[in-house]
């Protein structure tokens, strides 16, 4: 078996908050130049930690009966700073690539696709999908938005061992620096969640909903867990078949209006800690949420802005 393991390109969902055409380039580029100078003040030395403050009660204390629905889900906490390795977990920035594989192209644009997130097995939760004899997970997405809404997305399992790794390729003019990550280190953290009431029991939904305190899928950039919005979890373009929730690339750790619960202890409530990464896909809380079809012998994913 090939050591390097596509999970495949996907068609998209149209979002209806996603941009129709990026944004001039000039204008862009000074957009990222203005918070990599903000970021300066901002960095995140390596060794430190992000801790979710707990809720106010602990929702499975008060609610026994949703354990046999509670999923462990890895908040990733993007921050800036010195780059990690290139095989090193990460957020953008230089990914680990071998000599003898071509990058991933988006087929739509005809340019390289944007490196997003990288993972080490270490890093991630334990249902997390793996491909055998590997040890590292990449994603990477075109980086500008598509006819369809979203971003063409690409999902690759490597293993470090043995392989010579390459330069990445630069970054096209043409791109949307909104989809195009600052390069940040990752400190994971590890939780359990509980599925959004569209997907809870009918018996426990109204008892859960007289909650309001209760938050239940985290925000952020997170691996696992259950999605944010579970309407967008799509079906597979290839078996027709419902595809799972497999990760959230979230434009902003926590908004004012939810800090109290998904600001992380250690930071303070600024920009530079918040949207480190630098997203912006089109509105000032959008994530983009990545489903993947297991039945189909490519694993394709599918990505849907929310």
């Amino acid at each position: 078996m090939n050591r390097r393991q596509f999970l495949g390109f996907a068609p998209v969902l149209v979002a209806g908050c996603s941009r129709s055409t990026p944004p001039g380039p000039r204008a862009d580029r000074i957009a990222r130049e203005k918070h990599l100078a903000m970021l300066e003040s901002h960095r995140v030395p390596f060794g430190a930690v992000r801790t979710t403050p707990k809720p106010a009660s602990d929702p499975l204390l008060r609610y026994p009966e949703l354990k046999p629905l509670a999923r462990v889900a890895i908040r990733l906490h993007p921050r800036f700073g010195d780059e990690p390795r290139p095989d090193e977990s990460k957020l953008g920035g230089a990914f680990f690539w071998p000599a003898a594989e071509p990058w991933p192209q988006c087929p739509e644009h005809r340019m390289p696709m944007a490196a997003v997130l990288q993972v080490r097995a270490d890093d991630l939760p334990p249902q997390f999908p793996k491909r055998p004899k590997t040890d590292l997970f990449q994603l990477f997405w075109s980086p500008r938005t598509t006819k369809a809404g979203a971003p063409h997305v690409v999902g690759v399992w490597h293993a470090r061992e043995g392989n010579v790794p390459i330069a990445n390729p630069e970054i096209p003019e043409s791109a949307d620096l909104g989809f195009v990550p600052v390069a940040c280190r990752i400190f994971p953290e590890r939780l359990t969640e509980l599925p959004p009431l569209e997907l809870m029991p009918e018996s426990m939904r109204r008892t859960v909903a007289e909650a309001r305190d209760l938050e239940l899928p985290a925000r952020g950039v997170k691996l696992g867990g259950w999605p944010r919005v579970p309407d967008r979890v799509p079906k597979c373009a290839t078996c027709l078949h419902p595809m799972d929730y497999l990760l959230t690339v979230a434009s902003s750790e926590w908004t004012p209006a939810d800090a109290a619960r998904w600001k992380p202890a250690e930071d303070a409530d600024a920009e530079g800690f918040r949207r480190a990464a630098g997203f912006d896909f089109g509105a000032p809380d959008a994530a983009v949420q990545i489903s993947v079809c297991r039945r189909c012998e490519k694993w394709p994913l599918r990505a849907t802005i929310v």
